[in-house]
């Protein structure tokens, strides 16, 4: 067979493609996020994504957190004969008592298991150090984003509100698809709601100049850059 060299593979396609007609393929690339890709793509799923075997207290020792602390504490390990396979993080959270009862377990794709186990341990480790910054609300949904926007102050002294200098509203603004800000307008206070299909309203900020929802003044840009000076609370998320 043929050997294949792509010293700029870029994300890895040609190479991949090669080794799977049976080349010999080497690939590189100058920059370190294509070069980690092409060993994400090319190299370690050949590598390692192969069935293995582990005995059971190398298994428990290498996934402890698939088990709770308690039980491996109190020893409460029981010795079985038969072999166990494993294909997934939730196969093996459902079948613990079947992992501690067995002398072996035989993973399908090491690679994959590895992959999704410390995913979801890094997830739960994220949630236990900034969960509380994505609360659930009353109806169960839990945001997974922030937007982010700078704020202005109105010059208006009778109203003083602060306001996203939004030019528009649409968070998604597709032909089959559109999903925008709604803004609601409570004296001098702005809050928002998620809604689908066209916005109706223009945004506040024309050309630089803030153009207060709440009261309709204008805010010119020479006033809004003194808000932004060090100092001012000039971002907000919603």
């Amino acid at each position: 067979m043929p050997k294949v060299f792509d010293p700029f593979a870029g994300g890895g396609a040609i190479p991949l493609e090669a080794a799977r007609l049976g080349c010999r393929t080497y690939a590189n690339d100058l920059n370190p996020v294509a070069y980690i890709i092409e060993k994400g793509s090319l190299e370690f799923p050949q590598k390692y994504g192969k069935p293995i075997v582990y005995s059971r207290d190398e298994f428990i020792n290498l996934y402890p957190d698939l088990f709770t602390d308690d039980r491996m504490r109190d020893g409460q390990i029981h010795y079985g004969s038969d072999s166990l396979e494993i294909s997934s993080v939730d196969e093996a959270l459902a079948k613990r008592e079947e992992i501690e009862s067995s002398d072996y377990i035989r993973l399908a794709n090491r690679l994959a298991f590895d992959v999704e186990y410390y995913a979801k341990k890094l997830l739960r480790m994220t949630e236990a150090d900034i969960g509380h910054l994505y609360p659930v609300d009353e109806n169960g949904n839990k945001p997974i984003a922030y937007y982010w926007a700078r704020v202005a102050k109105c010059a208006n002294p009778s109203c003083g509100a602060e306001v996203p200098l939004l030019k528009q509203f649409y968070l998604v603004n597709k032909p089959n698809k559109k999903i925008f800000l709604h803004p609601i307008i409570q004296g001098n206070h702005i809050s928002f709601v998620i809604r689908r299909g066209i916005v109706d309203k223009s945004g506040w900020n024309n050309r630089g100049n803030l153009i207060c929802p709440c009261c309709g003044n204008t805010t010119d840009v020479n006033s809004i850059k003194e808000q932004s000076k060090p100092g001012a609370r000039f971002q907000s998320q919603f």
